[in-house]
């Protein structure tokens, strides 16, 4: 009888301990990844847009919008916390008028928030089309996002 109370007494802490890990890495996986979630400033190719970030579930897939002045463009894609690179597709007016962004979280340090504020900075390319105004001779632009929250 007391063997069975030990095997059942180390059963509980080994599933405690499984279950308090699963949940570590669960918490972990989320809060990594909504630290990229909200709203960035972003200029891309010499264009003002917000990027706004609305969801990013646990497998890394996002949603959200990209607004430039009055219009607001939905965008899908993934964040992968590992590589610290977000892929995403900007969707203009109709599905056949696309543009594809992908970069990379860095580590921006304070040169551009104010004191006290939260930093995040990311940079990378994207691809346009000829409905985009891309031409053969251009049709990689560059981009860069910040979020500053206070």
């Amino acid at each position: 009888m007391k063997g069975k109370r030990i095997m059942t007494g180390k059963l509980r802490a080994l599933c405690f301990c499984t279950l308090l890990s699963l949940c570590t890495l669960v918490f972990s996986a989320t809060s990594h990844a909504a630290s990229v979630g909200g709203s960035w400033e972003v200029i891309a190719n010499a264009y003002s847009l917000q990027l706004n970030i609305t969801s990013i579930d646990t497998l890394g897939n996002l949603t959200g919008t990209l607004v430039q002045g009055t219009r607001v463009d939905p965008i899908t894609g993934f964040w992968s916390e590992s590589s610290k690179k977000i892929t995403f597709v900007r969707t203009i007016t109709n599905p056949s008028i696309i543009q594809v962004f992908t970069g990379y979280l860095l580590n921006a340090g304070t040169t551009f928030c104010q004191v006290g504020e939260f930093q995040h900075m990311m940079a990378g390319s994207f691809e346009a089309f000829a409905s985009t105004g891309a031409t053969a001779a251009r049709s990689v632009f560059g981009w860069t996002a910040r979020q500053c929250v206070g």
